[in-house]
């Protein structure tokens, strides 16, 4: 697994660091880095309708409910702090699912 801090544990929560790139021609997990997560979105930044898009793909990606995903920065801004309420203790979980088998050690 990629030593990260793109996912830092603060209290029951995660926060996880996101770089988006709107406008894409696929949504898509573009890349992990050890400092961030990137993102391909096929919105784009009008009407919160790419940050809206984000929420939806990382909910169906860490699997978690879209309630329990908040941008708390960078809502109009390529990186995005995100916070997944209550995410803790599926920290080893998330992780799996964004870095994926291959890239997990």
């Amino acid at each position: 697994m990629v030593e990260s801090s793109y996912l830092t544990p603060k209290g029951e929560d995660l926060i996880l660091t996101v770089w988006v790139k709107p406008g894409a021609k696929r949504l898509e997990l573009s890349s992990v880095s050890p400092e961030r997560i990137v993102v391909s979105l096929s919105d784009r930044p009008i009407e919160n309708r790419a940050n809206d898009q984000l929420v939806s793909f990382l909910s169906d990606l860490l699997r978690l409910p879209r309630n329990r995903i908040l941008i708390r920065g960078g809502k109009s801004s390529r990186l995005k702090t995100i916070t997944l309420i209550s995410a803790a203790t599926i920290e080893t979980s998330i992780r799996l699912r964004i870095e994926g088998p291959t890239r997990a050690s």
